[in-house]
């Protein structure tokens, strides 16, 4: 993977099928049990609706292709990633980690910890763990995690391909 290939975009509503797309496929195996073992493909996306937010969403793409979909928002001291989703065929190959990776500096060089909630159960927890986000809360059925950069070393990501920064 090179700079070149993996890009940001500023999320438009064209982009709402595609992000409930990821959205659906990740959350339904694992939200179903919590519904009663029932997805109701309308009633949940128009949940979706509330959480999609084209103006705090950026498109990933990988190429020319879209390969995934995250949301931000920054509160005084911490910077909230409120959903990161990456294509199944597109997963492990890097591309969640470099994202991630640069939220993490772009934050640690604003002086902001890197908060998050990843559903239980699910891979994401431990992808977050082996980039050093640290559990400080559950609920019933997500796992509360933060990076606090004061008790990370910055920068040491030489290896990982960089996106440009003035996406975020």
């Amino acid at each position: 993977m090179t700079r070149s290939t993996l890009s940001l975009r500023d999320a438009t509503d064209d982009d709402i099928p595609f992000a409930w797309k990821l959205y659906s496929d990740h959350c339904r195996p694992v939200l179903t049990p919590f519904l009663g073992g029932h997805w109701d493909e309308v009633q949940e996306q128009q949940k979706f609706r509330t959480i999609w937010r084209p103006e705090m969403t950026k498109v990933i793409q990988f190429g020319s292709s879209c390969v995934g979909w995250l949301s931000t928002r920054t509160a005084r001291a911490e910077v909230i990633l409120e959903n990161l989703y990456i294509a199944k065929r597109f997963r492990g190959r890097g591309i969640g980690s470099t994202i991630l990776r640069e939220i993490i500096d772009i934050a640690a060089s604003n002086g902001r910890s890197v908060q998050l909630e990843a559903l239980k159960e699910t891979a994401a927890v431990e992808f977050y763990k082996k980039l050093g986000f640290e559990r400080i809360g559950v609920t019933e059925m997500t796992v509360e995690m933060k990076y606090q950069f004061s008790t990370k070393l910055m920068g040491g990501h030489s290896n990982v391909p960089q996106v440009n920064r003035g996406d975020f």
